[in-house]
């Protein structure tokens, strides 16, 4: 995924996100959506499945260990 694509993301207030969290992470590992949360700053996180490819860059590397 490119940073285009990041832009084309629902964008979910941080609020909502707390509310629903339960549906929003059924939705991500079962619809495999991804999902921009906002916080009352503007700050905001990307929400994405994680896929085996994500997963080796963080766990199969020799930093830190």
């Amino acid at each position: 995924m490119d940073y285009k694509e990041f832009e084309e993301l629902p964008v979910i207030p941080i609020e909502q996100f707390q509310k629903h969290f339960d549906e929003y992470i059924e939705d991500i590992e079962t619809n495999k959506t991804s999902y921009v949360i906002e916080n009352e700053n503007g700050d905001k996180a990307v929400m994405i499945p994680a896929d085996d490819e994500l997963l080796k860059l963080y766990t199969e590397h020799e930093e830190g260990c």
